[in-house]
């Protein structure tokens, strides 16, 4: 940041979204994590979504700040804990969309 400036780094991450539709155009689901995403991050993943078919956003994660154990303190990552507070989040989300049909679970 202190060498590009935050205005460069969003754009880098706004042509790198787009640019992954190069490399990749199927099904994609989109999730920013509450504790590590900004306002402007959010926004660039919503207009790229709103741009791009057979592409979801989920922006329903709890936020593992407020659950203990949940972040390992060294690093900021998720702990067991929090792997398993997010996957029952994605899952949950995966259902109710019909992306995993009910029936196959």
């Amino acid at each position: 940041i202190e060498n590009f400036g935050v205005d460069k780094l969003y754009k880098y991450q706004e042509i790198n979204l787009t640019n992954l539709t190069n490399y990749y155009n199927g099904e994609l689901i989109l999730f920013p994590l509450p504790w590590t995403t900004t306002l402007v991050e959010k926004n660039l993943i919503k207009k790229f979504v709103s741009n791009r078919k057979k592409t979801l956003y989920f922006d329903e994660l709890k936020n593992l700040q407020d659950i203990k154990n949940a972040i390992l303190p060294q690093d900021g990552h998720p702990s067991e804990i929090g792997h398993k507070v997010l996957a029952d989040d994605i899952f949950s989300y995966l259902a109710s969309k019909n992306v995993v049909p009910c029936n196959q679970l």
